[in-house]
């Protein structure tokens, strides 16, 4: 049973087929599920059948802008564009082709924060809405060692501090 968030803004012809998704033991699931029927408030759903399971991250990813200067394998340099990160992993969009388990050296530059250079496995890949020149999504997990874990948890610090920061400026702005 699920309450929606905007009841009276969707209606169940909305809710024909519905893709729930569940965090719950450390894990997250995604399954497609069929609207029954509403009662008291409530709406049901039928079971949902799995789609996609993982689970959740160890830390939490935080927008960031900044650059990230990738030296592949085969010798190449590549720059590519910070979508998100945390000391543990980090997306980027790029239009060069990255395979899911793809390994390589990766230098990560954040403004006003610093740099931090590790190993990097392509964990993901999905096509990027941006379009050229940042066609591909590519999402990586970190293999730090202990000096450039203290280092990626500082640049991630520095700016969660800095948003937090903005959302606080943003909140006086408001009531002054």
């Amino acid at each position: 049973m699920f309450t929606p968030a905007r009841q009276n803004f969707l209606g169940d012809d909305l809710y024909r087929r519905a893709l729930l998704v569940i965090e719950q033991d450390g894990r997250i699931s995604m399954g497609l599920s069929s609207f029954q029927y509403r009662h008291q408030g409530q709406t049901h759903f039928s079971p949902p059948g799995l789609v996609y399971q993982r689970k959740t991250r160890k830390d939490k990813r935080i927008l960031i802008e900044g650059d990230i200067l990738i030296r592949r394998r085969d010798g190449r340099t590549v720059l590519a564009r910070l979508h998100d990160f945390s000391p543990s992993g980090a997306s980027f969009y790029t239009d060069e082709p990255f395979a899911v388990g793809e390994t390589f050296l990766a230098e990560f530059a954040v403004p006003d924060c610093g740099t931090c250079e590790t190993v990097v496995t392509t964990a993901r890949r999905e096509d990027s809405p941006l379009g050229v020149p940042y066609r591909h999504l590519v999402g990586v997990k970190m293999q730090l060692t202990a000096a450039q874990r203290k280092k990626a948890e500082q640049l991630y610090l520095c700016k969660k501090a800095e948003s937090m920061k903005r959302v606080v400026d943003s909140a006086r702005s408001r009531n002054w």
